[in-house]
């Protein structure tokens, strides 16, 4: 993917919002992953939010 295409969609703001929604629910373990647009790697399942 063209590096020049890529725009955020999300500012530290947003992020940290995310970051203390998900250590509110307590008694629900969330886990989330990432994949680089530019070679598709995908990440191991992971549930820190810190």
């Amino acid at each position: 993917m063209n590096a020049s295409l890529m725009q955020p969609v999300m500012n530290n703001t947003r992020w940290r919002e995310l970051q203390t929604a998900m250590i509110e629910l307590k008694s629900v373990q969330t886990l989330w992953r990432t994949r680089c647009l530019e070679n598709s790697f995908i990440s191991a399942w992971d549930g820190e939010w810190f």
